[in-house]
Parts: C-alpha cells; sequence; structure tokens
C-alpha cells in the first residue's frame, strides 16, 4: 500500500507540475495575444493615418494640376490674344496698303488714259 500511495502521491505531483506548466503556458499565450492584439490594433491605425495622408496629398496635388492647367490656359489665351490682335493689325495694314497700291494703279492708269486721250 505505501507502494501505491507513493505512485499515486508521484502522479499526483507530475500532473500538479504539468498543470503548472499548462497554467504558465497559458498565461504567456494570454499575454502574446494581448501584445498581437495592440500590435494589429496599433498598425490599423497607422494603417488608417497613412490612407489619411495619401488622400490629402492627393487633394493637394490635384488642386496644384488644376491650378497649373488654369495659368497655362490663361496664359495661352492671353498669348492667343495677342497673337490674334498682332496679325489682325499686320492684315489691316496690308489692306492700307492694297488701298494705297490700288489707288495709285488707277491714279497711273487715269493720267496714262488722260494722255493716250489728249494725243
Amino acid at each position: 500500500m505505501s507502494v501505491k500511495e507513493s505512485e499515486l502521491t508521484k502522479s499526483y505531483l507530475a500532473s500538479q507540475f504539468e498543470l503548472s506548466g499548462l497554467n504558465s503556458v497559458a498565461a504567456d499565450s494570454k499575454n502574446s495575444l494581448k501584445l498581437l492584439d495592440d500590435e494589429i490594433r496599433r498598425l490599423r491605425n497607422e494603417h488608417s493615418e497613412i490612407l489619411r495622408k495619401i488622400n490629402e496629398k492627393r487633394e493637394g496635388f490635384v488642386k496644384m494640376c488644376f491650378e497649373f492647367q488654369r495659368e497655362i490656359c490663361v496664359d495661352e489665351d492671353s498669348e492667343l490674344r495677342s497673337e490674334r490682335e498682332f496679325l489682325e493689325n499686320e492684315v489691316r495694314v496690308l489692306e492700307e496698303k492694297n488701298a494705297d497700291v490700288k489707288n495709285s494703279i488707277l491714279a497711273y492708269v487715269e493720267d496714262e488714259m488722260v494722255n493716250l486721250l489728249s494725243d
């Protein structure tokens, strides 16, 4: 009987040791789970913050693009208006010269006609 008690005591102590080890592993697992959960939360917050910053930068970039396009359009419009005014002025000057040449030719022809008729 003493051998049986000794074996039961040995078995009991081994079970207690195993339970103590399992409790320790369970506690470490809980701590690890909590740390991992905290890390996931931190990464999600960081991800959200990165997405927010990306969206802000994207919006800023789009605004800059629209502003740039607007400035280009204003510059191009101004440049085109200046070029148009210059060309319209050139056309007017050429029309005046053309009218002067036409008048000069008509005067010459008239003089020649008068000279021919008077001879």
